[in-house]
């Protein structure tokens, strides 16, 4: 071994150019490897935490179309626990809107709070700290919080039994403690609210037909899901749960390790991965390290003829093929062992920034049992992908060959070309693929949404401030810094309530009662500002006018609900909401107030009554002028603490909100740009390694064509011939599996760009460029050399 240490350092620094070549390309890929792999065992780490990991399932819907979405009555819990055996334990959550709570000067707004019952902590394996949590989820006056909610209000002070005002509304008494919930759990909170609580407070719509809550179950050993599947369905058959009732939709137990990374179900309720880029990103991780090896593989079977005569003398001293294959691949393990060091070292240096691009905080844990075994697998699969191939082929001829010159170029290992166009054809595929990603998120971008999110800011009125609604209105209205304000009971892109208790007349026939019961929509109030704030269009019809006392009771609906209705005349037609029956004023044409993921669904529209009473809970948006805006924001502030004293004034704009829908998108973007650079970086190494090799093998040639009258672009034109036409070749081959690639990431979006030609001539031109870069240097160097210099020893 010592031999060979020995013998690896003087090849380093008798070939330093290619050395370095191996070892950068070597350690780069290593280490992006390493950190999508560390992303992915992130990512699909998700609620292993879990005693009963996999015994517990969420129940979801499926439509007839295959279509799976979440959410659940309230009634299905309790009626599942008294009717279905083979549960141990259900529970109902509900995510929270933004309450403001306060203690003594300590007043914070908390945005990710959950309504449950006391089963939580029976499914879950939250650790609890001290108290009750069984009693608090009993009260609809207690409150069961996390450890940093608790310090962030008392500090290092015992919180047990202390009181939490509320809004300004009420007091909540804390009764439980438990640990901060972990990062890899889907279910983010920090302090959950009884289920009472949300009885109590009329959070969202408690009946059958309103499927606003997650239900979680914990099944027996041996239960049978397809059994459990039967009892609740005949749960929902007897209660008339219309979306199964009516038979559009089946219930599916999803299984809790599936949950995280399943990005096709609809109404999810907090923040999920997808399996799809952890498939992507891995299959990009071993190409990256493909490359990388096939770098090393290429010089190390060029250089062989610098290092024949080595070879060749210790056969005839004696060494068999094994020794000189075993010193080969010692070589090559020792160096890939250098190479992982400064992989892993450069992991841990940009390991903030790794975490800033995923948007995750990924411990570097290489202690782990978990990433020990990954190191270990990921060096051997690297040593067998670099050193088998050389090592076979180069300790297999005879010593008498080895004394004969080898030329690479006229030999028979068509191979070395072909790892080469491999090279060429991955990065000119991951090229493709991130100009149509950046294409798609400039189509997102720049699409016309139907609204108008610019300078608008938004306020959730919390507090007492609801009860001087009017008065704040009136004051905010005056200001020449505000051009207009509304109200809405939730962001344009968010459900306050979707329920099928609705109801219309057609021709004096009662439509979506009883077993014709098939139409379910968002609800959502507004006031008569709303759709001329945001710019809104009508198709049909006419806004709500405050001065038509009738327009209370009546309604807007966008035309994707009048299409599922199958209305051809809706203006006028009588519609209810949960039995108030109105009329239908106007159709908005449809507005991508969501996700371009998600197609549009049907929206309902009712006008606020009473503006005290309902604005509670709900948003005021501020159209401003443009002019001295954060002076404008100061005044709202100002406002809001007058009539509001206590409750902490918190503001955002409207358009980065919307924005905010497409993180995840556009970190994978970012992942996807960095790691084709990287790519495109090694393979870059490897084409300027094997140019420098092809040119010094044919630099006598190269001083004979000089002195027969060639002239230097013509010599520089037959060195990048090859290199050109191997672009060209692998252009080809890339652009079918680019154009598949792009259209199934497409398909996830509802609506999408167009996957044009001039992507994949682009990403083209781009490959072209860089690999002429790289070649022409080195073709450079070789036509403009002294022919003396290349003829001297002929």
């Amino acid at each position: 071994m010592i031999r060979t240490i020995k013998l690896l350092a003087r090849n380093i620094v008798k070939f330093r150019l290619y050395s370095f070549l191996n070892i950068t390309s070597l350690s780069v890929g290593l280490a992006s490897v390493i950190y999508i792999f560390l992303w992915i065992f992130y990512e699909t780490g998700y609620d292993k935490f879990n005693a009963n990991y996999h015994n517990i399932y969420r129940i979801n819907f499926e439509t007839n179309k295959g279509v799976q979405w979440t959410g659940s009555p309230a009634p299905l819990a309790p009626a599942i626990i008294e009717n279905a055996p083979g549960i141990e334990a259900v529970v109902r959550i509900l995510r929270c809107p933004a309450f403001a709570f306060s203690f003594g000067d300590k007043m914070f707004f908390e945005d990710k709070g959950i309504t449950s019952d006391p089963e939580l902590f029976d499914i879950f394996s939250f650790k609890i700290l001290s108290g009750d949590v069984k009693e608090a989820l009993n009260s609809a006056e207690s409150i069961v919080v996390t450890k940093s909610f608790a310090q962030r209000y008392f500090g290092n002070d015992d919180p047990l039994n202390k009181q939490l005002n509320i809004e300004g509304q009420g007091f909540l008494t804390i009764k439980a403690i438990i640990e901060d919930i972990p990062l890899q759990s889907h279910i983010q909170f920090n302090y959950i609210l009884s289920h009472k609580f949300a009885v109590a407070n009329h959070l969202c719509g408690l009946e059958w037909g309103d499927p606003n809550f997650q239900i979680y179950i914990k099944l027996n050993e041996k239960t049978d899901t397809k059994s459990i599947l039967s009892s609740i369905t005949m749960i929902a058959m007897n209660n008339k749960l219309p979306h199964i009732y009516y038979g559009e939709n089946k219930f599916i137990l999803q299984p809790l390790k599936d949950i995280y990374l399943e990005y096709e179900i609809e109404n999810s309720t907090w923040e999920t991965g997808d399996k799809r880029y952890v498939k992507i990103f891995g299959l990009i991780g071993i190409l990256i390290l493909i490359l990388a090896c096939i770098n090393y593989v290429n010089l190390s079977i060029s250089l062989f003829t610098k290092r024949q005569k080595n070879s060749s003398i210790n056969k005839i001293w004696g060494a068999y093929r094994k020794d000189i294959f075993i010193q080969y691949l010692s070589e090559t393990l020792l160096l890939v062992f250098v190479s992982l060091i400064l992989a892993i070292g450069l992991v841990w240096f940009l390991k903030p920034l790794f975490n800033s691009l995923v948007g995750k905080e990924i411990r570097l844990c290489f202690f782990d049992v978990q990433y020990i075994v990954f190191i270990i697998i990921l060096s051997l699969f690297t040593v067998v992908l670099c050193g088998i191939y050389p090592a076979l082929l180069l300790s297999k001829p005879k010593a008498i060959n080895l004394f004969a010159k080898f030329n690479l170029r006229n030999s028979k290992h068509k191979s070395l070309h072909l790892m080469v166009g491999f090279q060429s054809v991955i990065s000119i595929l991951l090229i493709i693929c991130s100009i149509g990603l950046s294409k798609q998120m400039a189509f997102i971008h720049n699409k016309k949404l139907g609204f108008k999110s610019d300078q608008i800011v938004y306020v959730t009125l919390r507090g007492n401030i609801s009860k001087s609604i009017y008065a704040v209105k009136e004051k905010l209205s005056g200001y020449p810094g505000i051009a207009q304000i509304s109200f809405k009971d939730c962001l344009p892109f968010g459900i306050r309530n979707n329920t099928r208790g609705l109801a219309w007349k057609e021709n004096g026939e009662l439509k979506n009662a009883g077993k014709d019961n098939y139409f379910g929509s968002e609800t959502t109030c507004i006031d008569t500002s709303y759709f001329n704030m945001l710019g809104v269009k009508f198709a049909l019809g006419r806004n709500f006018n405050e001065n038509i006392a009738l327009d209370k009771q009546n309604y807007i609906l966008n035309e994707e609900a009048i299409r599922q209705m199958g209305l051809s005349n809706p203006i006028g037609t009588e519609f209810a909401l949960y039995g108030r029956w109105g009329k239908i004023v106007g159709v908005i044409k449809d507005t991508y107030f969501k996700s371009l993921h998600k197609k549009i669904s049907p929206q309902v529209y009712y006008l606020i009554n009473d503006l005290e009473k309902e604005s509670y809970y709900s948003i005021i948006f501020l159209k401003l002028t443009g002019s001295e805006i954060q002076k404008t924001v100061g005044y709202i502030k100002k406002i809001w603490t007058e009539f509001n004293p206590g409750i902490p004034f918190e503001y955002h704009f409207l358009d980065d909100s919307y924005q905010s829908l497409y993180k995840t998108d556009k970190r994978v973007e970012q992942m996807i740009n960095i790691f084709t650079l990287l790519a495109v970086f090694i393979a870059c190494l490897g084409i300027f390694g094997q140019t420098a090799i092809a040119t010094e093998n044919r630099i006598k040639e190269i001083g004979i064509r000089k002195i027969n009258g060639a002239r230097i672009t013509e010599v520089i034109a037959m060195l990048n011939k090859d290199f050109v036409i191997m672009i060209f070749i692998s252009f080809f081959i890339a652009t079918p599996i680019g154009w598949i690639a792009l259209h199934k990431w497409l398909q996830t979006f509802a609506y999408k760009t167009e996957v044009n030609w001039w992507i994949f001539a682009l990403a083209g031109i781009i490959a072209l460029c860089i690999a002429l870069l790289t070649v022409s240097w080195q073709s450079w160097r070789a036509a403009t050399r002294n022919t003396v210099e290349a003829l001297r020893y002929e």
